[in-house]
């Protein structure tokens, strides 16, 4: 997890609540994109070796383009 997205998870959802009316939506969505980055929010990925069978799982990422956590 990254350090912006540590941040937004303590303090956004009490900003969004304080500050959330006065915002952009754009702003506020990109907020609780990057809270949902990576988490059972954006679903997982399964996938099963080929060759020896072993089951793996990846967290999905949001793709918002303002999120540090994604590539």
């Amino acid at each position: 997890m990254g350090a912006i997205q540590e941040i937004f998870r303590r303090h956004g959802p009490a900003y969004l609540a304080e500050f959330g009316k006065t915002l952009p939506g754009s702003h506020a969505r990109v907020i609780e994109a990057i809270i949902d980055c990576r988490s059972a929010a954006c679903g997982s990925v399964f996938y099963q070796c080929e060759d020896c069978g072993e089951p793996h799982v990846a967290a999905r990422c949001c793709g918002n383009r303002h999120c540090p956590v994604c590539p």
